[in-house]
């Protein structure tokens, strides 16, 4: 596996475990999308692209407010 693909996974698995952890299916429904966004910022950050890769918690939180991760 790449970075980028254990970077898809975990991003899935840590919204899965939101969603058991009792949070709200409206909040947790998106996980395909939200695994690709940040599979796509860990790309940029492996090209060089961006000088900063957030956490897990941080871009779920940009990515649930904006479906951005800056």
């Amino acid at each position: 596996m790449t970075d980028v693909e254990i970077a898809q996974a975990q991003a899935a698995s840590y919204v899965w475990g939101r969603q058991d952890a009792g949070e709200s299916a409206s909040d947790t429904g998106y996980s395909i999308e939200f695994a690709a966004a940040f599979a796509e910022r860990r790309r940029q950050y492996d090209a060089g692209e961006s000088g900063f890769m957030p956490n897990l918690e941080r871009a779920f939180t940009m990515w649930r407010d904006t479906r951005k991760i800056t």
